[in-house]
């Protein structure tokens, strides 16, 4: 049994695994928190304090990248990332020309970053939301704008398609590779 300067240690311990958690859906994250507050009892109940119970774990931070590489990003922050993706890829429109090109090389890298942390579901999400964003709003530039606005050449229109297409496909391959060949060794950036 555990007195109450020693559950507040416990409660402190289980606040900072929280806190480095919150990319989790909060059923997720309460439920490891539940496991481990319980693990940590029994633990210092073997060890006989809760001090050196608190010894034997990880820090907070490196145990809560180690969940995240099980369970990858919960729905909200995934749907975050996404919306984040989309509003980025209304810059990589063709009339903004050069500057198209390096923001959408950004967006694969920003979609690859995602799948790597968050798994290859995020990944795609993120890029599928870009992708739609900037088809849409082409599209809508096309309708409001029928003569002003116009993808330069079949070309140009064949570049379009095939980065919108591919943004996904990255944000797949990314995480789904991770998952596969890298498994068991944590992703350290």
């Amino acid at each position: 049994m555990t007195v109450p300067s020693e559950d507040a240690d416990i409660e402190a311990y289980l606040g900072r695994v929280g806190k480095a958690m919150l990319w989790l859906s909060s059923g997720t994250r309460d439920g490891i928190i539940g496991e481990l507050r319980e693990h940590l009892r029994e633990l210092a109940a073997e060890k006989g304090s809760v001090a050196a119970a608190l010894r034997e774990m990880e820090e907070p931070e490196r145990l809560a990248r180690g969940f995240r590489e099980v369970y990858g990003f919960g729905p909200g922050f995934a749907a975050a990332v996404a919306s984040l993706a989309a509003i980025v890829s209304l810059m990589t429109l063709p009339s903004l020309q050069g500057l198209s090109v390096i923001v959408l090389l950004v967006l694969y890298s920003y979609c690859i970053l995602v799948s790597l942390y968050g798994g290859w579901k995020p990944g795609v999400l993120c890029g599928l939301s870009a992708a739609v964003a900037r088809s849409a709003a082409v599209a809508a530039l096309w309708l409001l704008f029928p003569g002003a606005y116009a993808v330069p050449d079949a070309a140009a229109l064949a570049f379009f398609v095939l980065g919108s297409a591919l943004l996904p496909v990255a944000g797949a391959i990314a995480g789904e590779t991770k998952r596969r060949y890298i498994k068991g060794r944590p992703l350290e950036f």
